[in-house]
């Protein structure tokens, strides 16, 4: 069951989205990317737009999976629908 909640974005917020397949990429050492790396890439640079932002992300889940742009490690190796982002940010 899911909770519902009113969350107010001040101009310059993000929104961001993603699936599991994102934050539980996998490095070769078995370590999962996490939210924390998502905040992280977020926070790094805030004047990009949402789809630089993304770019940003996609690549830095490359480099920690060490997978070829064409196959992003997830587990076993998940073929690319298995991450999914979206983004959005606040500018008003």
């Amino acid at each position: 069951m899911f909770q519902e909640e009113t969350v107010v974005l001040e101009p310059g917020d993000w929104l961001i989205v993603f699936s599991d397949g994102v934050s539980e990429a996998m490095s070769a050492n078995g370590d999962e990317y996490g939210e924390e790396r998502i905040l992280a890439v977020v926070d790094s640079d805030t004047s990009l737009a949402p789809a630089d932002l993304l770019k940003a992300l996609f690549a830095d889940v490359r480099a920690f999976t060490k997978a070829p742009p064409e196959r992003r490690h997830h587990g076993a190796g998940a073929p690319l629908w298995s991450f999914r982002l979206i983004a959005s940010k606040n500018v008003s």
